[in-house]
């Protein structure tokens, strides 16, 4: 790009790379060497600064950004984790059989303690309340 722009403002290609040889035809793409850097003026420096300032909020926003990413990923795994977990725990009927042994306790529980309810336990195992207030 830069040798394509010197050759249009100058007309030709009258510059040529380090390597150049004169016996020779060839002529190499120009090289810019910077050898030197004069930051005293306050207004580049400053500008620098602000520049470098603005790229590294960028790379902390970005990062802050993709943080906040994973772990809403993370937690919507967990949560898809969790409810298929649910999902089977409810299908099993050995879980379904102890949640209703536990209501079952629990409805005994409050019978005995209530002066006038009759419990009935049948022979299948089937539990009849009889709560007369």
């Amino acid at each position: 790009m830069f040798t394509t722009e010197l050759t249009r403002l100058s007309g030709g290609t009258y510059f040529c790379g380090p390597d150049f040889v004169r016996a020779s035809d060839a002529c190499s793409p120009v090289q810019v060497s910077i050898k030197d850097v004069d930051y005293r003026d306050p207004g580049i420096q400053s500008a620098r600064n602000d520049k470098q300032k603005a790229v590294e909020k960028a790379a902390a926003d970005l990062a802050t950004a993709q943080g906040n990413a994973a772990a809403a990923v993370a937690e919507a795994e967990g949560k898809l984790r969790a409810a298929n977990a649910q999902a089977a725990l409810y299908s099993n009927p050995e879980w379904v059989k102890l949640e209703q042994a536990k209501l079952q306790l629990e409805a005994i529980s409050r019978c005995a303690q209530a002066p006038n309810c009759r419990l009935v336990i049948g022979i299948d195992g089937q539990v009849l309340l009889n709560d007369q207030q």
